[in-house]
């Protein structure tokens, strides 16, 4: 992996850019999670890297279903640029030892 930190779907000198760059050397509290399954899951681990990737809900809880035309919307059932960029840099992070924790609402 590059040293370089960019998020992928910005200029390298937009805002967003400077804010992803700031947050380089900070550390996460712990946070515990229930996961898909119902059992407990630590964001972080010591000595380890970790990668959390949020993607906010796009419909109100408790549905079961998108609301009617939903999938007419590009990105809209959570398969945006971002998300894309996630899953196919995944195996960059496993292999360069990173945990990698995705979180949606």
């Amino acid at each position: 992996m590059s040293d370089e930190v960019n998020p992928a779907t910005t200029d390298a000198d937009s805002a967003e850019a400077r804010r992803v760059r700031d947050l380089v050397g900070r550390r996460l509290p712990e946070v515990v999670l229930t996961g898909a399954d119902g059992q407990s899951v630590a964001v972080a681990a010591p000595g380890a890297w970790s990668v959390l990737y949020l993607f906010p809900g796009a419909y109100a809880p408790g549905l079961n279903t998108y609301p009617a035309g939903w999938a007419d919307i590009p990105g809209a059932r959570g398969c945006t640029l971002e998300s894309a960029t996630y899953a196919d840099r995944y195996p960059k992070f496993r292999d360069a030892g990173a945990r990698v924790r995705g979180c949606g609402g």
